[in-house]
Order: structure tokens, then C-alpha cells, then sequence
């Protein structure tokens, strides 16, 4: 074997490293596969959740379907129309996560 099983480990290298940092992808790019992409390695080393839980799965799923939903509307609208509706949205109060909000939802 040519590599006698070295690890590059370089999402850890990455945190690790002692300066300011900026992580970028290309969602098109097709030489690495997403899952073993170095972002992906880094979020998985912050996440604070465990995300295979089911409500984790169901808030993902809405989020999917969500995004099925704008992409049917915005099919239907004009361009004008989606600006319209964007800054409409924009205008809105942001909703606060919080830790409490998250838990709330657990139960």
C-alpha cells in the first residue's frame, strides 16, 4: 500500500492552525464528493447536536419541501414579482432562535 494508511486529517489541521480562517466551496464541483469535502468535515467537528434524531430529520424534510414549495412559486412569478416579495420578506422581524425555543420543540 502507498500510503501505509496516513490520514491527512486536514479538517482538524484546519481548525487547529493559529489564524483567521475562510472556508469556501463549489456546490458543482465534481472531483470531491461533498460528504468528504473539508466543510463538511469542519461542521461536523462543531456541531453541538447529534443530527440523525428524527426531529432533526422532520425539520430537514420541512426544509425540503419548503424549497419545493418557493421553487414552484417563483416558476409562476415574474422577476419583478420575486424582488417584490423578497423585499417584503426582508422586511419582517427575524425570529430569535434560542436554546430554550429548541428545546421546546423537542417535546
Amino acid at each position: 500500500m502507498i500510503s501505509s494508511n496516513w490520514k491527512a486529517l486536514n479538517d482538524r489541521n484546519f481548525i487547529e492552525a493559529p489564524c483567521f480562517k475562510i472556508v469556501t466551496c463549489d456546490p458543482d464541483d465534481d472531483t470531491v464528493e461533498n460528504l468528504s469535502s473539508l466543510h463538511v468535515g469542519i461542521g461536523i467537528k462543531y456541531a453541538k447536536y447529534s443530527y440523525n434524531e428524527a426531529h432533526w430529520k422532520t425539520f430537514y424534510d420541512a426544509l425540503c419541501l419548503l424549497f419545493e414549495c418557493e421553487d414552484i412559486l417563483c416558476e409562476k412569478m415574474k422577476v419583478h414579482e420575486m424582488e417584490n416579495l423578497r423585499q417584503e420578506i426582508l422586511k419582517k422581524e427575524p425570529v430569535q432562535i434560542t436554546q430554550g425555543l429548541i428545546e421546546s420543540e423537542r417535546s
